[in-house]
């Protein structure tokens, strides 16, 4: 027991912080108008990725190719249901043609370089966040009207999970907690 309340009060300064920083993420993209699971998203793949700025970095580039699968094979779909009847027996096998050929486009490329396959995850995350919005009824507009409500939310996720990894540093440095332990298995 006695082990347990020494670890509690080693990770308080832990859990405010980062309920803190989640009060700080949800109420900034209420402020400006974005969706704000889109920001949570990026926060936790920063950290799936290292939570360091570097590979930060590179799973933006990541959630933007993704995006960019996404919106060709929007209008790859776009396209074949206009040219072909709806009647017809093949038009069934248009969306899931084109889930088919993004998902061989990204393991292709992502696997081009073995140090890239690490991305694999934010480039499908990426492609989920493009086709995500097409539940949010944005799904014909035009993908210069919504790159903004993609990339400024998963931009701000970043920002916040080097913020987060920023303070936990440092409190750690100043002996307020051991934040590194948190990610050791015991």
């Amino acid at each position: 027991m006695k082990r347990i309340y020494f670890k509690l009060i080693s990770i308080f300064p832990i859990a405010i912080s980062v309920g803190v920083m989640t009060f700080i993420t949800a109420w900034f993209c209420n402020f400006m108008g974005w969706t704000v699971w889109l920001s949570f998203l990026s926060w936790a793949l920063y950290f799936l990725h290292g939570g360091t700025a570097q590979k930060g970095l590179s799973a933006f580039i990541s959630f933007i190719y993704g995006i960019a699968l996404a919106q060709l094979a929007i209008w790859y779909i776009n396209y074949l249901f206009e040219i072909s009847p709806q009647e017809a027996w093949w038009s069934t096998y248009i969306v899931p043609s084109s889930v088919f050929i993004v998902a061989s486009i990204i393991t292709l490329t992502m696997r081009i370089n073995d140090s890239w396959a690490s991305f694999i995850p934010a480039v499908y995350i990426g492609t989920v966040f493009r086709f995500a919005f097409i539940d949010l009824s944005l799904a014909n507009k035009n993908i210069t009207e919504i790159v903004p409500d993609l990339v400024f939310p998963i931009l701000f996720g970043l920002i916040i999970g080097w913020c987060t990894v920023t303070l936990l540093v440092f409190l750690d440095k100043v002996g307020f907690a051991q934040w590194h332990r948190r990610w050791e298995v015991e």
